[in-house]
């Protein structure tokens, strides 16, 4: 990598940022549309669409999870592991072939700024829910120290009954008026 040295440099630079980010952003779009036309038109051949998702998780440039929900939105496919090779892939959802030409770019589609939103508020029981989770398959695989495996245990149990208790299980948590009550 090249040092910059100057201020004329920098500016190029930035201006070439901008310009390949701009390529980028509408490469992948093309990729994206040619991927579902081949998956309509080929009776499910998801492989472009696979091909597609793969090199942009390599690369780390593009979030790999804003482009699954896009492509997901546009097309009934689901990204599982392929149980001969190990490596993960889209398949068909479903019996028949379903596509959906996308009308807005994969950066400006409500799938993904719904993604991008921050909630405003905090659910501490889901919070609690995965921490409860974590610590039970840490314990369970054998994956905490043994000196705080006892601490562990009971934080577990104590999670479960806590978990357990009757007016969590009537309570409607997805609401932020039901977690303020």
């Amino acid at each position: 990598m090249a040092k910059i040295e100057s201020a004329k440099q920098f500016s190029d630079k930035l201006r070439g940022i901008k310009v390949s980010a701009t390529a980028l952003r509408e490469n992948i779009q093309s990729l994206i549309e040619y991927g579902l036309e081949q998956y309509r038109d080929h009776n499910g051949n998801a492989t472009p669409l696979t091909e597609l998702l793969t090199v942009i998780h390599d690369v780390k440039t593009v979030s790999s999870k804003t482009i699954k929900l896009y492509i997901g939105a546009h097309a009934n496919v689901a990204w599982q592991k392929n149980k001969a090779t190990g490596k993960m892939r889209f398949v068909k959802a479903g019996k028949d072939v379903k596509v959906t030409m996308p009308d807005k770019v994969w950066w400006a589609h409500e799938a993904v700024k719904q993604q991008d939103a921050k909630p405003d508020f905090v659910d501490p029981i889901a919070k609690v829910k995965a921490t409860f989770g974590q610590l039970a398959d840490a314990l369970e695989a054998g994956k905490v120290h043994p000196e705080r495996a006892p601490l562990v245990k009971e934080m577990v149990e104590a999670l479960d009954k806590f978990l357990r208790m009757e007016s969590l299980a009537k309570a409607d948590l997805k609401t932020p008026a039901a977690i303020q009550a």
